[in-house]
């Protein structure tokens, strides 16, 4: 983990604007897995005292994946100020 090694921010690069030319299914499958991961991971990353900032256009992703986004980062910004 980034924290383990002292990296106080992080920034990944994670879906570019290019990522949308993908077939359906692949983008598909690449959204359900960044939701897996958020829905999974969130409290530890709160626990933690990792501040998820989502960079880019959260009303292109799915429905619920944007309100996950949304809800972590509201989340961790009570729980970090």
């Amino acid at each position: 983990m980034a924290a383990n090694l002292g990296i106080k921010i992080l920034t990944v690069y994670a879906f570019s604007t290019e990522n949308w030319s993908r077939s359906a299914e692949e983008v598909e499958s690449l959204m359900k897995l960044f939701e897996m991961y958020l829905r999974s991971q969130k409290d530890h990353m709160v626990a933690s005292g990792v501040k998820l900032d989502v960079i880019g256009d959260i009303d292109k992703l799915p429905r619920l994946l944007g309100r996950l986004c949304v809800m972590s980062e509201q989340q961790q910004l009570v729980v970090l100020e």
